[in-house]
């Protein structure tokens, strides 16, 4: 097996047949895991970092990618060092369920590949964070397993939460699974929007439909969020090229679900969700805050999970996002975590001081520093265990 690096835009656009012909072989995938979703995001936020995509092939046969980019940032505002993440991840957009890319058939042997090429070959980093892995994956385990064997420090924290509801063969049985006073609510908000202000849901899924949308959506979220000191969403320009761009993309290939609802005439909620292998993904949502008092947002969910049932759909997944409206939706979970490992260094001692503060640093040293801790130890020092994620 050979590891080739795609360090180039060009060598990125080149890769794009035999990234998406991998991934549909692939146990694990996720729409974020699709070519269009990293090429795309390349474009808009790689500008200032360098692209590392390692990947593994036999005989000229696409094996397998881990998709991933350097990013330099400077500690305490002075000292540069070097993150290496996945693609996707590190801008103002958050995706979920990342991971390698992986051929089936030979997956325990190039997950072993590519971990050992990205400890002992790839150039530069300091700071290794995978974030929004599934934990249970042979890559994870195969991460903490070559991490502790060569002693570098290594943390997994929670990445996300995520709420999902499993789709039942009918509306009528979805709705059966919620207690009275929840289909009560969903039935009367919808029969109210329907009979006194001429409501009408529809989906858009074609690209030369979809620029119209993504302009109400991007409206319908300013005006519900102006004002909010926290921020939101569309906010800067690379977010709303990279969206858009995205959007088109996905829908050549059906994978694009913009739900609608219309009071009086006019657009007041739009939902924007992607589809994949059957399954519905809750990206993003813009509703209009003047028609607040007719709960657009519960009307819409509920019209666009009716629609998904009757699609074929599995599983509505409403992503990450700490949302009270989520969980009543969806009954089950999902969680995603973040694979956090450390070079030895002054580069990651000063990160740690940065991020971690003073107390916890002295914790982590003999972590970060094994040869230290060992020598201690090999001097009848009283040094402490050390130990990893």
């Amino acid at each position: 097996m050979e590891v080739r690096v795609i360090d180039s835009a060009e060598q990125f656009l080149a890769i794009a047949t035999d990234w998406n012909e991998l991934l549909e072989t692939a146990d694990a995938a996720s729409i974020f895991m699709t070519w269009e979703w990293n090429h795309h995001w390349w474009q808009h936020y790689g500008k200032h970092h360098s692209l590392c995509i390692v990947t593994v092939w036999d005989d000229d046969r696409l094996k397998a990618i881990l998709p991933i980019y350097l990013q330099q940032t400077r500690v305490l505002r002075i000292w540069p060092t070097t993150t290496a993440r996945f693609i996707g991840t590190g801008g103002d957009t958050s995706p979920d369920y990342l991971g390698p890319i992986l051929d089936p058939a030979s997956a325990n042997l190039t997950i072993p590949v590519l971990v050992t090429f990205v400890i002992h070959q790839l150039p530069n980093w300091s700071i290794l964070c995978l974030s929004d892995l599934d934990q249970s994956s042979d890559f994870y385990a195969e991460l903490d397993r070559q991490f502790r064997a060569c002693g570098y420090f290594h943390t997994s924290e929670l990445s996300a939460t995520i709420a999902l509801a499993a789709l039942p063969r009918t509306w009528d049985d979805y709705l059966a699974s919620l207690n009275g006073d929840r289909r009560n609510t969903i039935r009367r908000t919808r029969r109210k929007i329907e009979t006194q202000h001429q409501g009408r849901f529809y989906v858009v899924t074609e690209e030369n439909q979809v620029d119209d949308v993504l302009g109400s959506l991007i409206e319908l979220h300013h005006k519900r969020w102006q004002g909010n000191p926290e921020g939101h969403s569309f906010s800067t320009p690379e977010y709303i090229a990279f969206h858009r761009d995205v959007v088109h993309a996905i829908a050549r290939h059906d994978r694009i679900r913009l739900y609608c609802l219309e009071a009086d005439g006019k657009r007041i909620a739009v939902l924007y969700c992607y589809r994949f292998r059957n399954q519905i993904f809750y990206f993003q949502a813009g509703f209009d805050p003047d028609y607040e008092r007719l709960r657009p947002g519960l009307v819409l969910i509920g019209y666009s999970l009716e629609h998904a049932i009757g699609e074929g759909n599995d599983v509505y997944d409403f992503l990450r996002g700490d949302h009270g409206y989520k969980t009543q939706w969806g009954k089950s979970r999902r969680e995603t975590h973040a694979f956090t490992a450390f070079r030895p260094g002054a580069q990651t001692t000063l990160h740690l001081l940065q991020t971690k503060g003073i107390s916890r640093l002295k914790g982590h040293l003999k972590r970060i520093f094994p040869a230290l801790a060992r020598n201690r130890n090999a001097h009848g020092s009283n040094a402490g265990k050390q130990h990893g994620a």
